[in-house]
């Protein structure tokens, strides 16, 4: 039996204007009641029937994840895959592995993965998802990952509203469990990093320029 067709949903004017600037997290309004299932992916268009790209409605923060030309579910994650090895190979390529082992691999709508944010550890990952809609992404993304840097397991955390909070979040594992406590070196530094706690794992690797 062939898949249903992904449904196709209308967006407005200014979700549009936003589309068409190159940005992939667009306004979510009234047109979102169509959106189908939780995490699902949908055809996103303009008033006029242009075609967008392929979304995921993000219910928690009332926008559209846009990540690809089709919505088909082997394509999207084909996609999802070749994003996130363009972003290792980003990193790579100036030798940021080589001179630290805890860094950033994706950085959400700069690798083309909005919603989605993944820090590496040695040889283990942190994976953010900034929606519960978006978790399956964050799965996928971080098999990828395991898959392209040889790495031992996942930990995929939701981060809702942006903010690191005290306390347990809801997170789940994808390949081995790290230690509760992980000693990593930054540019040779010693940095104990806990990364089955909450949102804090002891290290923010976005602003390692500051420290």
């Amino acid at each position: 039996m062939p898949a249903a067709s992904p449904s196709r949903v209308t967006v407005s004017a200014d979700a549009v204007a936003q589309a068409c600037r190159g940005r992939l997290a667009v306004p979510a309004a009234a047109e979102a009641q169509d959106a189908g299932e939780p995490g699902s992916f949908v055809t996103l268009h303009g008033t006029g029937g242009e075609f967008l790209g392929a979304a995921v409605l993000d219910r928690d923060n009332e926008l559209w994840r846009i990540f690809g030309d089709s919505p088909a579910a082997e394509s999207v994650a084909a996609l999802l895959e070749a994003r996130t090895r363009r972003a290792l190979a980003l990193r790579e390529r100036p030798g940021i592995p080589d001179r630290t082992d805890v860094w950033r691999a994706i950085n959400s709508e700069g690798d083309g993965l909005p919603g989605i944010a993944a820090d590496v550890f040695g040889s283990y990952l942190v994976v953010y998802a900034y929606g519960r809609d978006l978790l399956p992404i964050a799965r996928t993304v971080a098999q990828a990952l395991i898959d392209g840097r040889s790495a031992s397991g996942a930990v995929v955390k939701l981060r809702l509203g942006g903010t690191a909070k005290p306390g347990p979040v809801p997170q789940e594992l994808v390949g081995e469990a790290p230690p509760e406590s992980l000693v990593v070196r930054e540019h040779g530094v010693p940095l104990e990093v806990h990364l089955l706690s909450g949102l804090n794992t002891g290290l923010f690797t976005d602003i390692r320029q500051h420290r």
